[in-house]
C-alpha cells in the first residue's frame, strides 16, 4: 500500500510539473509582442506602432506561412513585424516598398474591414504583405510619408499612375 501511494504521489507531482511548464509556455507565447519589438527598436525612431495587429500573410509565401497576432512598427528605415507566438520577426526596408493600399479583397475573397497591404521588392521579385490594423488609413498615410521622405519618386498608392520603378539595391 505504501508503494502505491508513493507511485501515485510521484505521478501526480510529475503531472503538476508538466502542467506548470505548459502554462508557462502558453503565457510566454500569448504575451503581446509590442514591448519586445519596441525594445529591439530603441535605437531607431518609431513613427507608428500597433501592439495588437494581425498578420494575414504574404502573397508569395503560400499556405504554410505563419499568420496571426503580431506587433507592427513603422520606423524611419523599415516596417517591422514581430509574430506573437513564434517570436519570428521580419522587416521590410522602406526603400523596397513600392505600393501601399487598403484592400477589401485578399486572394479573390472579400474581407471586411479593409486591411493594410504593402507591396515591396524582394530578390525573387515583387511581393505583398497584409495586416489587420485598427486604422489602416493612418498606417497607409504614415508609410507613404516615411517612404517619400526617403525617396520621393518611388512610392505610390495602388491605382495611381507611376513611372516604371527602377530596381532598388
Amino acid at each position: 500500500m505504501g508503494m502505491a501511494i508513493a507511485a501515485f504521489s510521484m505521478a501526480f507531482l510529475g503531472l503538476c510539473l508538466l502542467l506548470a511548464i505548459l502554462i508557462l509556455l502558453f503565457r510566454q507565447n500569448t504575451k503581446k509582442p509590442g514591448p519586445l519589438l519596441a525594445a529591439s527598436l530603441s535605437r531607431e525612431h518609431i513613427i507608428l506602432m500597433e501592439n495588437d495587429a494581425t498578420f494575414l500573410g504574404r502573397d508569395r509565401s503560400g499556405r504554410t506561412q505563419a499568420r496571426g497576432r503580431c506587433a507592427l512598427a513603422l520606423t524611419d528605415t523599415a516596417l517591422h513585424t514581430l509574430m506573437a507566438a513564434s517570436r519570428r520577426r521580419f522587416n521590410i526596408p522602406l526603400k523596397r516598398i513600392t505600393c501601399v493600399d487598403m484592400v477589401e479583397e485578399i486572394k479573390n475573397r472579400r474581407v471586411q474591414p479593409p486591411f493594410l497591404m504593402v507591396e515591396f521588392k524582394t530578390s525573387q521579385g515583387v511581393d505583398a504583405a497584409t495586416w489587420d490594423v485598427p486604422v489602416p488609413a493612418l498606417w497607409e498615410n504614415e508609410i507613404i510619408k516615411a517612404r517619400r521622405s526617403a525617396r520621393p519618386d518611388l512610392v505610390r498608392r495602388h491605382g495611381e499612375e507611376a513611372e516604371p520603378l527602377p530596381l532598388l539595391g
